[in-house]
């Protein structure tokens, strides 16, 4: 029951963060930036076990003016594992996102806002919308982790 009222309060906030954009007519690249990351955590769907056995989102994900940061949580802090180019950013006109992304090794990839749930963000392995029913793939879909990371706080490896 408490989880549940945490992801409607989730909900809630990604919503309100959706509203005051669309609002204050927000469309631009840094503006979008500014509403995804860098200080809102989301992690992937996939899970993998921690050194303690205990399972926890394979990696957290912030996202900056020019990348999108693969990394973990370590006391709080976010520390980076590795980090993709930041093609593309923007709104849609339903209010969510289209981002596209290279990661170094070439491939294109994109995240996209969930129609259902605001506070997912779908991967699809193209940047062609066309192609987006045969390559998603739901274990590297995004989840809105929380609101912000204590401090600022944010340690490069």
């Amino acid at each position: 029951m408490k989880k549940k009222a945490m992801l409607s309060t989730l909900a809630v906030l990604v919503l309100l963060l959706l509203v005051t954009a669309a609002l204050s007519g927000c469309g631009r690249k840094d503006d979008a930036v500014r509403e995804i990351g860098p200080a809102v955590v989301w992690h992937t769907a996939s899970m993998a076990y921690e050194a303690d056995g205990t399972m926890a989102p394979e990696y957290h994900v912030r996202f900056t003016d020019a990348e999108i940061v693969y990394g973990h949580l370590k006391d709080g802090t976010f520390a980076a594992d590795y980090a993709d180019r930041l093609v593309k950013l923007e709104k849609t006109a339903a209010g969510g996102y289209l981002i596209q992304a290279e990661a170094s090794n070439g491939q294109r990839y994109s995240y996209q806002t969930c129609e259902s749930d605001p506070s997912v963000l779908e991967y699809y392995e193209s940047w062609d919308t066309r192609d987006f029913p045969e390559t998603y793939r739901g274990g590297a879909s995004l989840t809105l982790e929380q609101a912000e990371l204590q401090g600022e706080q944010y340690e490069q490896k």
